[in-house]
């Protein structure tokens, strides 16, 4: 799903506006850009890197929050739900920053890599580890770290500021981050044990 002609459909407005950026030095997205540098010059090989990492997330967020059934379900979900495949076949850095978001629930400095991508990772911190002291420091890192890269970028200098709640709500493209966050959490808290437990007492009862 995320790889079949991959390189056929032509770049759109924004797609475009990151090839442009590859061929300069980069001022934001500075992993995908930095990334794109090193590959062809072409539609397929500009959205690569993002299809790799979109149909790697799966893998690795069965992996992450522990495996099971629960894993299972938020990883299928993952694998079919639209808004995680199309944003998984263009060129745009949400995918991408996903599957460090995922990396990053159980190693903190993944998430440089995912900020780095794009200032919404910070969305995506596991704070279920805010307990645990050292990873406050790390947060407080990061969270610097995030408002840096977003008035960092052009585009934030030239139109003004991004956050405000039409365009938040409005552009899908904003809702992969929220939504992948919002599984790790909801697999991350649910135990296999209520999966095993539900099925031992349906067959019970069948």
């Amino acid at each position: 799903m995320r790889f079949t002609n991959l390189g056929v459909p032509p770049l759109w407005t924004d797609e475009a506006l990151f090839a442009s950026w590859i061929k300069e030095i980069p001022r934001q997205e500075f992993i995908t850009v930095l990334l794109g540098k090193l590959l062809p010059d072409s539609e397929f090989f500009l959205r690569l890197p993002v299809a790799v990492c979109g149909s790697l997330t799966v893998l690795f967020f069965y992996w992450i929050t522990g495996g099971g059934w629960k894993s299972f379900y938020g990883s299928a979900f993952i694998a079919v739900f639209p808004i995680f495949v199309f944003w998984s076949r263009v060129a745009r850095p949400y995918a991408f920053a996903g599957l460090f978001i995922v990396l990053g629930w159980r190693w903190w400095w993944f998430y440089i890599i995912a900020i780095l991508t794009t200032p919404i990772s910070l969305i995506g911190l596991n704070l279920f580890r805010l307990k645990e002291k050292r990873c406050r420091f790390f947060y407080s890192f990061l969270v610097l770290l995030a408002f840096s890269v977003y008035y960092f970028r052009p585009d934030v200098k030239a139109v003004g500021d991004f956050v405000n709640f039409n365009f938040l709500f409005n552009e899908k493209r904003m809702w992969y981050v929220p939504l992948l966050t919002l599984l790790l959490y909801c697999c991350s808290a649910v135990s296999d044990k209520y999966f095993v437990r539900n099925s031992t007492e349906d067959i019970r009862r069948t």
